[in-house]
């Protein structure tokens, strides 16, 4: 004879399988009443006037307007039908700098094309082995020519521009995010769209320059001829650009200089030479001073612009000794005890002190880069 179990027992076990019966419907339904909301919803989208469904693919990232076009009849049919006025329409909403910058697929001016090439070319050569990186040497002028060569591989189609302007966009955005982080810009309201249009200006006069870190101070005619470009195309900017953009080279290019130590070089240059500059037969000991000082600053100045914002910040959160680090502080030394030849030539013989680079000309002065109270003569 089978005892029977208890009556709570009993009531319990009614109840737990009462509950395990209402709950697997429950699972069921949920999934279906998903599945129908869904289908409601692109139902109601595809319901919509074309020019309704035309203005929502404005705002959508390509996944997921891909998915919509896979899901829904009535989307597929759009895109197929009016595919480059969506993909156009994408470019000019969600990128409108970019697509100013780089215009639309086939319909390009001569600038805008040489703005394509001359990025293309930059992120190629930083994606150069080391040994190639850094024994090339193309100057701006063969650059820009070669750059008008209509046979050059541009970014191919609507959709290709679109990834290119995303993956463009998000870089920025990776930059602007380290400024912050660095608590280099402040985040004031509004303050993000200008610091990307002062980022994409960055970029702009980056294509200009040459790529790498050669002809630092350089006093050549060719690049007295750039160095006039970056001016006009830093002039033709609007103002609130234009200071965002000093405003953000004056905060990392001082980080830049605090970074690679130029201080400790003309110290100790100063020491060496200590004799032929107490001379003061041509140029007073102080003025050499501030020229140093002035050379320093720009030197900094040029590091950035060469090698771009988001390589520069990276730089200050160096914990050792990276392969650019190295390079770029190797680099810079060099040219420092180039015009420290230069200036020993003017203390001996007399001479003009030469001026250089871009930052004096966009009002960076000396004293926005040089950290106050370092010394940077022994004597």
């Amino acid at each position: 004879m089978i005892k029977p179990l208890p009556i709570q027992e009993r009531r319990g076990g009614v109840y737990e399988a009462a509950a395990q019966r209402s709950h697997r419907p429950r699972v069921r339904s949920s999934a279906r009443i998903q599945k129908q909301q869904e289908k409601a919803r692109l139902d109601r989208f595809g319901s919509l006037p074309p020019e309704l469904k035309m203005e929502v693919t404005k705002w959508m990232n390509l996944q997921d307007l891909g998915n919509l076009i896979l899901s829904s009849d009535a989307v597929s049919e759009l895109a197929s039908a009016r595919k480059r006025a969506i993909s156009r329409g994408i470019q000019a909403h969600q990128y409108p700098e970019l697509c100013k910058t780089f215009g639309m697929p086939g319909e390009e001016t001569e600038d805008q094309k040489w703005y394509l090439v001359a990025e293309k070319e930059n992120q190629e050569w930083w994606l150069l082995d080391d040994e190639k990186r850094y024994g090339e040497d193309r100057g701006p002028k063969e650059r820009q020519d070669h750059s008008r060569d209509s046979s050059l591989p541009l970014t191919p189609g609507c959709i290709g521009r679109i990834k290119f302007f995303t993956a463009l966009a998000e870089d920025m955005d990776r930059t602007a995010e380290a400024l912050k982080e660095a608590e280099c810009m402040t985040t004031e309201t509004g303050s993000e769209g200008l610091t990307r249009r002062a980022l994409l200006l960055c970029l702009k006069l980056q294509w200009i320059d040459r790529p790498g870190l050669e002809h630092l101070c350089s006093q050549d005619d060719l690049v007295h001829d750039y160095l006039e470009l970056r001016q006009e195309m830093y002039d033709a900017e609007a103002s609130e650009v234009r200071t965002r953009f000093r405003e953000i080279m004056r905060l990392v290019g001082s980080r830049v200089w605090k970074r690679l130590k130029l201080w400790c070089w003309t110290y100790q240059w100063s020491l060496n030479h200590k004799e032929l500059i107490s001379r003061q037969q041509y140029i007073g000991w102080e003025k050499a001073k501030m020229w140093l000082r002035d050379v320093t600053a720009e030197l900094a100045v040029e590091v950035v612009s060469k090698i771009g914002l988001d390589r520069a910040i990276k730089l200050n959160y160096t914990c050792g000794p990276s392969e650019d680090m190295i390079w770029i502080n190797e680099t810079v030394i060099n040219r420092l005890e180039e015009l420290f030849d230069d200036l020993k030539k003017i203390l001996r013989n007399g001479g003009r002190l030469p001026t250089y680079g871009f930052g004096v000309t966009i009002g960076l002065l000396p004293d926005d880069i040089v950290e106050e109270g370092v010394e940077l003569f022994g004597i």
